[in-house]
């Protein structure tokens, strides 16, 4: 049987032209203060020194994910597909491969979701860590893309979300980037409209070589946290439990999870507002709320969450508006409350289901 290293992916279709001229390309990324050669050679110097020192640090870890993968299904370890770079230039970026093989073809410019295709643990893993997205420093060592910048995007894709994003366009007039600021600030989920405000909001300012290195450290930072944490659950939970103790932990297509901070409901069921209820476990389908009400059948559910502002003397309350429906009834485990239920919810809207990812479910980086 043949080892097949990649699963290579070409966009079908018709490329987008290239940038026109009256977009005001700065070669040397974005918002540095000039564009002088100079410039230019500290900038690649930067990328290449970064890339390397990352590539040899990130070996050993590079070489469980491969074996890992292989180990899974037996398929390719790394995913090879068509994007988009500075001027719309396509390239081939690398990532290590986490759906099934043959997805990407299925999928045709519809955006990839945790509802659409189940993933392997582990698979999940990678991309809630990022960690997929390691063979990438290749791509920043050959020079298709820099450090910081937009993320790269899928010419299908573009063409299905350019038309209904202003300036949309203006992400081509420099390198796309390993680290993106929307990505950086938002979860996968977010909407393109916003990504897009982020990403122009960060071409316009003047950066440096230092807040780039700042950026790069403080992203590794956050996601060798998370990764250290999820790994440690991933490890006990399929490996302690499953494989070696046999006693076969929890099967949801979801990982539940506790949230941080109180996160208050209001229920509207049978006509009738129904407060005083509490999250007290939530995934991207399910939530077991906590009530002293009986609901039956379908309700609307609005969550409520105080966000923190250190640099605000008031904090913010993010709500995200659902709908749902009584999936069953439990036994509380908090005699306080007379009731204690799990709801199959869905948000009513793309911006709803952002708050859920971003402020309850935690999904971003930051």
């Amino acid at each position: 049987m043949k080892f097949k290293l990649f699963e290579t992916i070409e966009d079908p279709g018709v490329l987008p032209e290239a940038s026109s001229g009256s977009l005001p390309l700065n070669m040397f990324s974005c918002g540095y203060a000039t564009g002088s050669f100079w410039a230019s050679f500290h900038l690649r110097a930067l990328n290449i020194v970064l890339a390397l020192l990352m590539i040899l640090l990130a070996l050993p870890v590079s070489l469980v994910i491969g074996l890992i993968i292989k180990f899974y299904d037996g398929g390719p370890i790394f995913y090879r597909g068509t994007r988009l770079g500075l001027c719309k230039t396509p390239f081939f970026m690398y990532k290590f491969r986490t759906l099934p093989v043959g997805t990407q073809r299925k999928l045709g410019d519809v955006l990839f979701s945790n509802k659409a295709m189940r993933l392997n643990p582990f698979a999940s893993f990678l991309r809630d860590t990022r960690l997929d997205e390691l063979p990438q420093l290749f791509n920043v060592l050959i020079g298709d893309m820099n450090f910081v910048g937009p993320r790269p995007i899928r010419p299908q894709l573009y063409e299905t979300v350019y038309k209904t994003t202003p300036n949309y366009d203006l992400r081509f007039t420099v390198p796309p980037g390993l680290i993106g600021y929307a990505q950086l600030l938002t979860p996968h989920s977010a909407p393109k409209r916003l990504r897009a405000l982020i990403n122009n909001r960060y071409l316009n300012i003047n950066r440096s070589f230092g807040g780039d290195i700042f950026i790069v450290l403080y992203t590794i930072t956050a996601l060798s946290k998370t990764a250290l944490f999820k790994g440690s659950k991933l490890l006990y939970k399929h490996i302690v439990l499953d494989y070696i103790l046999g006693r076969f932990s929890e099967k949801r297509n979801f990982n539940r999870l506790s949230p941080t901070g109180l996160i208050l409901a209001t229920c509207h069921c049978n006509g009738v507002y129904l407060d005083n209820t509490v999250v007290v476990d939530i995934n991207e389908e399910y939530c077991k709320i906590n009530t002293n009400h009986e609901l039956q059948g379908k309700v609307e559910l609005t969550f409520r969450k105080e966000i923190r502002r250190t640099c605000q003397s008031k904090n913010k309350i993010k709500k995200a508006y659902c709908v749902g429906e009584v999936f069953k009834t439990v036994q509380s485990d908090d005699k306080q409350w007379k009731y204690s239920y799990v709801l199959k919810y869905e948000a009513t809207t793309q911006l709803n289901r952002y708050f859920i990812e971003k402020y309850i479910l935690r999904k971003s980086i930051v």
